[in-house]
């Protein structure tokens, strides 16, 4: 049976880790069913021996032997605010795995792409489905200068700021004037966490995720926000329905995939007022919407069919590596 391991820093709390049994305990079981054995790692517990002349160093995960023939390593990058601290040993470290052979499904470049949103903002600005217009401004111990306002000379109020890095909705907030933003920017100073300005799209904004699997759709789900929330997260008392994928989506679902090419992902619309926005990109999206016994069926089939093209993609890796080794004998 190979490993698959998911490189995810232990900074987690007692309720982060409640919430997230839900999700880990789901996606061993279900590896199993695809021969995989899964576990989750610190970047911290993976370890290298020195490169003996023209061989490939030895790699270790918490003291046991892995090699790119028996292990996957999912390496997304983890970047909330208590993770900060170790995104740039998760970058480097996910450098060593690639040089060193692995069969990474998040390519390092992408992880660096899609966890910053202004990045991905750029990636995508000529997607059929337009990105949500974004400004990107610094904050940290010089914010009290307000030279961020110059990136801000057409900014229209109100306007939705969030973290340029964060996830599950955390920091999301309104803006309705300049002297709110500048709050905002006081507060993330304290973290030197960079923020992002977007169009306020109204209480009637929902958001569908599509999940990409194996370059195609497989499942479509909207969420809508909880009365007042900024967000349509769970985690923030959103709702969640199975949907057909929307047709007017299919061009800019091909655009993405052309541009990205991962077994699995997820890009998010949103949609407000008849028309739909592109948002942002998840290459390890939590496939995690069990409200009843249909959508826990489609949870399993989904996370099934995740690890089935992660199995396939690993083996025509191994079989190209070895006419590789061959060539070079």
């Amino acid at each position: 049976m190979k490993r698959i391991i998911w490189v995810y820093p232990d900074r987690a709390t007692t309720w982060q880790r409640t919430v997230e049994a839900n999700i880990w305990d789901v996606y061993v079981d279900i590896a199993r069913e695809q021969k995989f054995e899964m576990s989750l790692c610190a970047p911290e517990d993976i370890s290298f021996t020195r490169a003996p002349r023209s061989r490939q160093p030895g790699v270790f995960v918490k003291g046991e032997v892995v090699t790119p023939y028996d292990t996957v390593f999912v390496t997304d990058v983890w970047s909330l605010a208590h993770q900060m601290g170790d995104v740039a040993n998760e970058l480097f470290l996910y450098r060593l795995l690639k040089k060193l052979g692995f069969y990474l499904p998040i390519d390092p470049d992408i992880s660096m792409l899609t966890t910053d949103k202004y990045a991905a903002y750029l990636e995508f600005i000529d997607s059929p489905i337009p990105p949500i217009p974004t400004y990107r401004i610094g904050t940290g111990r010089n914010a009290a200068s307000k030279d961020y306002q110059h990136a801000l000379s057409d900014l229209e109020f109100p306007v939705i700021v969030k973290p340029a890095y964060w996830g599950m909705g955390v920091g999301v907030s309104r803006a309705t004037n300049l002297d709110e933003l500048h709050g905002l920017v006081g507060l993330a100073s304290a973290s030197n966490t960079s923020l992002l300005c977007q169009p306020d799209l109204g209480a009637s904004t929902e958001d569908y995720r599509v999940y990409m699997i194996s370059g195609q759709p497989h499942t479509t789900i909207r969420r809508t926000p909880h009365g007042a929330a900024l967000t349509a997260n769970l985690t923030s008392g959103g709702s969640v329905k199975c949907v057909d994928l929307p047709e007017g989506l299919i061009p800019a679902v091909e655009y993405v995939h052309q541009r990205i090419g991962l077994e699995f992902y997820s890009i998010d619309f949103l949609h407000a007022d008849g028309k739909f926005w592109l948002s942002e990109l998840e290459p390890d999206a939590a496939i995690g919407f069990p409200e009843s016994e249909t959508s826990r069926a489609r949870q399993h089939q989904d996370i099934n069919a995740r690890f089935a093209a992660y199995y396939q993609q690993h083996e025509e890796w191994l079989a190209e590596r070895f006419v590789l080794d061959r060539a070079e004998r």
